[in-house]
């Protein structure tokens, strides 16, 4: 019977411990401030289509999609924001 109580008792302390460190991480994390992206580049030339019109720019962590329209049709543009590089991109065209 008695080790039953102290079973009871050590897994009760380490609910409990567990929960105050799930709590206080998160705590943690919600009051840090995000730390800024640092940049590894100074000036970066990204080149687009002669005659390609901006049509928008999303903005991510990770890429940056840059959305061009020009006569062939839509052209996505990937960037990384990190490395000021691109990484790819993607022509959108009608299905015939």
């Amino acid at each position: 019977m008695r080790i039953l109580l102290v079973t009871v008792i050590l897994l009760g302390v380490l609910l409990v411990g567990g929960a105050a460190v799930v709590i206080s991480t998160v705590i943690a994390r919600l009051s840090a401030p995000e730390a800024p992206i640092a940049r590894d580049f100074d000036l970066s030339e990204i080149t687009i289509p002669e005659g390609a019109r901006l049509v928008g720019i999303e903005n991510g962590a990770t890429r940056v999609i840059v959305h061009l329209q020009e006569e062939k049709g839509a052209l996505l543009l990937f960037l990384d924001p990190r490395k000021g590089k691109e990484t790819g991109r993607v022509r959108l065209s009608e299905e015939k």
